[in-house]
């Protein structure tokens, strides 16, 4: 009887052991495509106004956009080292630090800047990798150069 019950093929992202849970839960939802953009509201029926980016302003926010083909995202993935070791580990707490501003501009009316972004994916970096890879601590000045941004 279960023989003919074809299961969709679900993302399931390789581990990143030095990022928290709730890090590696956003992916988890933004691979599945189901984070709370703009255009998914939309389709949801719970349209709350204007569709554009709140990181840009110029097209209709969609994970592609804000993670893509946004101007931040792509100021921010410009800056961003191609340290093989940790690069995984940067891209996702890019992701989360763009989806966080992405948050604050548009239920706390803050003010977001890319400098803001690029020093937030540095600092959590940081804190993550050495609170979470056993006996590979890094200093600050380090961790400025290792990840070159």
């Amino acid at each position: 009887m279960l023989r003919n019950v074809s299961v969709p093929a679900v993302y399931c992202p390789s581990r990143c052991k030095w990022i928290p849970r709730k890090c590696s839960v956003f992916i988890w939802r933004l691979g599945m495509n189901k984070l709370a953009t703009m255009d998914a509201l939309k389709k949801r029926n719970m349209d709350n106004g204007d569709g554009a980016c709140v990181l840009c302003g110029d097209h209709e926010e969609t994970v592609e956009h804000l993670f893509t083909a946004c101007g931040v995202a792509s100021t921010i993935w410009s800056v961003v080292s191609r340290k093989k070791d940790v690069i995984q580990g940067i891209v996702r707490i890019g992701c989360w630090c763009i989806w966080k501003s992405r948050n604050d501009i548009k239920f706390n009316n803050k003010e977001v800047k890319i400098e803001g972004i690029v020093r937030e994916i540095k600092s959590f970096g940081l804190f993550w990798y050495n609170a979470r890879s056993r006996g590979s601590e890094i200093s600050w000045p380090e961790w400025r150069s290792f990840v070159n941004m």
